[in-house]
């Protein structure tokens, strides 16, 4: 009876926390949420030989352990413990939209639009690296620390920097022991027998490659002026892109759909919306121009720009890239010009100091010459 008095005297705050636990309890039956496992590919289980699929599962778990308690292979202690803080982080922040695996198919996944990106094949969109190569560590550092405008990735600039470097790490040994994965199974249907070492060696091989190659800029930018910006509209014209972004660079045009590597349909960007999901510095999007956009129809213009061995009288301006930086710059800066200013903030008291501009965390500079 003092029990029920109780919850008789509850605010109706009180009674709806209440009612929504019990609601939970019998739905859950009260048992504990099971461990996270590692997802399992459809190529696997579609594997004809059983011992195979049993062999390639029992590899995987040995090496990289289970998603709560990872492992690397030939990691010592203090690696491990770095890559269950890791885990630790991504269980927290990252599962519900990239799920467990990595595998693009957290609980929320569905509802999003794109979808959370698919880390088992190494392949990552926004990178400093050429077309179909892996990201350097700092790509995904950036990625996590600043978000993806105009997507659900948000930004995780607050997370300690040890958690940071923790979570890039563990987004890592996703990546890898996916690739390993589609190795293996790629092996298993050839009927080729490989050693675990050596494609796990061979993984890891392409990802200590990619450290070394930054796209560097083909010559130095240029002054943005209004001229470089007509140039620019005038080979945005002329090299195709206005066949997927329209000859206005707003994406609206009858061949704008593709489908990615994953399998989902993609459309052309919008440019004027400002929305340049690779970055706004010029260097990214001399990258974006330079190096496409790795599992996308976005292709690569470098060998269009590129004077190396080619005869002087005929080659392309270099510069041409510079001035379809400039253009894209101006058209995705054109919509905010009309916009009205934002509201002033209150100045800061006296006695504060405004803290100095922060770099833009990149230490290439965008007229960097190659």
């Amino acid at each position: 009876m003092e029990a029920k008095r109780r919850l008789v005297q509850l605010p109706m705050s009180a009674h709806f926390r209440w009612a929504v636990a019990l609601v939970v309890c019998v739905a859950a039956g009260c048992e504990p949420a099971p461990l996270p496992e590692w997802g399992v590919r459809e190529q696997l289980q579609s594997l004809a030989d059983s011992d195979a699929q049993k062999k390639i599962t029992a590899e995987l778990s040995a090496a990289f352990g289970a998603p709560l308690s990872p492992n690397a292979p030939g990691a010592d202690e203090p690696r491990r413990e770095h890559l269950r803080q890791g885990a630790a982080v991504y269980a927290k922040r990252c599962a519900q939209c990239h799920g467990a695996s990595g595998d693009g198919n957290g609980i929320a996944a569905a509802y999003l639009k794109p979808r959370p990106r698919d880390y088992r094949s190494g392949i990552f969109k926004f990178t400093s690296t050429p077309y179909g190569e892996r990201p350097r560590r700092e790509d995904l550092v950036r990625t996590v620390t600043q978000g993806i405008v105009g997507t659900s990735m948000p930004s995780f600039a607050l997370l300690p920097a040890a958690e940071l470097d923790a979570v890039v790490d563990y987004v890592v040994l996703l990546a890898q022991r996916g690739e390993t994965e589609l190795l293996l199974i790629a092996y298993a249907e050839a009927e080729e027998e490989m050693e675990f070492d050596d494609v796990v060696q061979e993984v890891r091989d392409a990802w200590y490659r990619s450290a070394e190659q930054v796209v560097r800029p083909l010559s130095v930018m240029p002054a943005m002026t209004s001229e470089t910006v007509e140039l620019g509209r005038q080979a945005f014209l002329s090299e195709g892109c206005s066949k997927c972004h329209g000859p206005d660079a707003r994406g609206k045009t009858q061949d704008n759909v593709g489908t990615d590597v994953w399998g989902q349909p993609v459309n052309a960007a919008d440019i004027t919306s400002g929305m340049l999901h690779g970055g706004q510095r010029p260097i990214d999007i001399y990258r974006r121009i330079s190096s496409g956009i790795n599992g996308t129809p976005m292709p690569s213009f470098r060998a269009v720009f590129d004077p190396e061995g080619k005869d002087p009288a005929t080659a392309k301006n270099p510069d041409t890239m510079w001035h379809m930086v400039h253009f894209v710059l101006h058209v995705a800066n054109a919509r905010r010009a009309t916009l009205p200013p934002e509201p002033s903030r209150a100045a800061p008291a006296a006695t504060e100091t405004a803290p100095a501009a922060a770099a833009d965390g990149d230490t290439e500079t965008e007229g960097e010459s190659p």
